[in-house]
């Protein structure tokens, strides 16, 4: 995706502020500077002083406090590992000045250095790039030494790197649709594989759409500097530059390969399959790739790394990659030592992983061998691989030809919903819906019946004082039978299954307050367990038990399901609806798949006490 990164400000820019900078006194004291004798306007470093050094990142800004007379030309030298500069301070107009000198340590050459406040400067040469390693910056008045400090430019620091991807077609316009693609869920980090595909994918793990839109986030204020300079647009190019320059490397390396085939890698620093989106301003860049053009290669070596001629791979559903960016390694890259030093917390080196998925779509929640209860007018909802955007195809076909077709548009992390027409099906009528890819291929079949929601209840306080509710109950669909306080606080929710028939067990008390309490049982309409804005209490399934509890609390414990159930106690309805999300749009860009996300995502917030 690639974008026009606004012009490149040097990483490291030597801004002057007035803001002091604490730092602990040098080892070993520079030497005492000569100072002439003056009646009025002398040079100097004001803040840091002279015996309290500058300490900064590799990558971060100096900002140091300077006075530059009107009647003396000022110089500041720079010296250090890789560094030499020259830089000519004067006060604005003629006048002394009080001002600031940025040294931005993430910028090669002369767009290292620059000033702020009333300081007129120029940069009267300008060599190498900063790196790990104390420099001295020293104060000249003509031909004499006024003052000097030295700055302490400490390892550079990676952040988190982060793996997402996007629909296949998406677009982008710079560096902010993605950062904001990350935030609002249309660039995916691990969505819609619960329950489809059969992939291994574990905690922490990302997942990446094939064929899909690759996004790698790298959070590295150096790096991202480094990348968006004045000379040139940010490009994978200047990334590779400086991590050849500075002995650091990306690796994207197969985690999983099987006993028959060797270890694949994919280059993220190909230019002619991947683009790069500067964002300094957020410390921040991110490489982005159309799977289908990525270089992937065999061939793994002794360091673990596909060799440079190695044969060429394709990426196919299941492979698991781990994603290294370090920063000055040493001599040729050592797979396992990077790894190492990732997870040993190491500031200069971070990794991530990801799992390759193919598109797929599904219903993982409904049972595939018996009919799943929906009522009258109810949505299904599924999950998908596709990126948010896509569109999807539902199909409801009925016992008597009849069928309802939907397309619709895939919300955050997967999701999606389809209304299948049936507000006015009789109870009974039986469906056989389908979901399937855009090009009506893949998917799956499940079979549905429409059930009239109903249920009966029962419930009371267990023993006398002890904190659970017991509760027999009658339900039509999957359902949660919920106790709330008098104030609408949820104190408990215990899912309840198989979908119709009777059921019965113990919901605990450990989070209530002694009173009233209402017993409510709710249909499970997304089929997740959990009680949400989803899902709907039955009509005439409530009731209200005295909740008194003693100082000795009893264990929560299980009951068993069977038995008689009760009746049912007069109680609030509330009525279901036809509510369809169908929409035939197209994948739009990021701007509209945002507002996509952000209404697909709105939910009705319920209270819940803190246990």
């Amino acid at each position: 995706m690639p974008s026009s990164a606004r012009p490149l400000a040097a990483s490291v820019a030597l801004l002057l502020v007035t803001s002091a900078v604490a730092a602990p006194a040098l080892a070993a004291p520079l030497a005492a500077p000569d100072r002439p004798s003056a009646t009025h306007c002398l040079p100097e470093f004001e803040d840091p002083a002279a015996d309290r050094p500058a300490h900064v990142d590799a990558g971060d800004t100096a900002r140091i406090a300077v006075l530059a007379c009107k009647a003396w030309e000022t110089t500041v030298r720079v010296e250090g590992p890789g560094v030499n500069a020259s830089v000519d301070l004067g006060g604005e107009a003629g006048a002394s000045g009080h001002g600031t000198l940025v040294v931005n340590t993430s910028a090669d050459g002369a767009a290292a250095y620059r000033t702020a406040g009333r300081l007129a400067f120029g940069v009267d040469h300008a060599d190498g790039s900063f790196r790990t390693g104390t420099y001295t910056l020293t104060l000249s008045r003509g031909g004499s030494v006024v003052d000097r400090l030295a700055l302490v430019v400490g390892d550079p620091r990676i952040g988190n790197l982060t793996v997402g991807y996007a629909a296949a077609n998406a677009t982008v316009a710079g560096a902010g649709d993605l950062r904001r693609g990350f935030e609002n869920g249309t660039v995916v980090t691990a969505g819609g594989v619960d329950g489809l595909g059969g992939y291994d994918v574990e905690d922490g793990d990302s997942t990446v759409l094939h064929p899909g839109t690759l996004v790698l986030a790298v959070d590295a204020k150096r790096l991202a500097w480094a990348v968006d300079t004045n000379e040139s647009a940010a490009s994978v190019t200047a990334l590779a530059a400086y991590l050849n320059r500075t002995g650091g490397a990306l690796r994207v390396v197969q985690s999983n390969p099987t006993p028959s085939r060797r270890v694949k890698a994919v280059d993220l620093l190909d230019p002619d399959a991947v683009s790069l989106y500067a964002d300094p301003a957020n410390d921040s860049f991110y490489l982005v790739a159309d799977t289908r053009a990525l270089r992937v290669v065999h061939g793994a070596t002794d360091r673990g790394y596909p060799a440079a001629d190695g044969a060429p791979a394709e990426l196919y559903g299941g492979d698991r990659f781990a994603a290294n960016l370090t920063l000055n390694a040493s001599g040729r890259f050592d797979w396992a030592a990077a790894h190492d030093r990732a997870a040993g917390a190491d500031p200069a080196s971070a990794e991530t992983s990801f799992v390759v998925v193919e598109p797929d779509a599904g219903l993982p929640d409904w049972p595939r061998d018996e009919r799943v209860a929906l009522a009258p007018g109810q949505p299904v909802r599924g999950r998908t691989t596709l990126a948010p955007g896509s569109t999807l195809v539902v199909e409801a076909a009925r016992a008597d030809g009849t069928t309802t077709t939907r397309r619709v548009t895939v919300g955050a992390n997967g999701t999606f919903e389809a209304s299948l027409g049936t507000a006015n099906a009789t109870d009974g009528t039986r469906l056989t819906v389908a979901v399937r890819l855009p090009d009506r291929t893949g998917g799956v079949e499940r079979r549905a019946v429409v059930r009239d929601p109903a249920a009966t209840l029962s419930a009371s306080v267990r023993g006398e004082g002890e904190r659970q509710v017991a509760f027999d109950a009658t339900v039509s669909h999957r359902s949660l039978v919920v106790v709330a306080e008098a104030d609408g606080d949820v104190v408990g929710v215990q899912p309840r299954a198989p979908d119709t028939g009777y059921t019965g067990g113990l919901v605990s008390l450990a989070a209530a307050d002694p009173g009233t309490l209402t017993v409510t049982v709710y249909r499970d309409v997304d089929r997740d367990g959990r009680l949400d804005a989803a899902d709907v209490p039955y009509p005439n399934a409530s009731t209200t038990v005295e909740y008194e509890p003693t100082d000795s609390p009893t264990a929560t414990g299980s009951r068993s399901e069977s038995g008689t159930p009760g009746p049912g106690a007069a109680g609030s309805t509330v009525a279901d609806s036809d509510a369809p999300t169908e929409s035939s749009t197209p994948v739009p860009g990021f701007g509209v798949l945002a507002a996509v996300v952000a209404v697909a995502g709105a939910t009705l917030s319920l209270r819940r006490r803190a246990n």
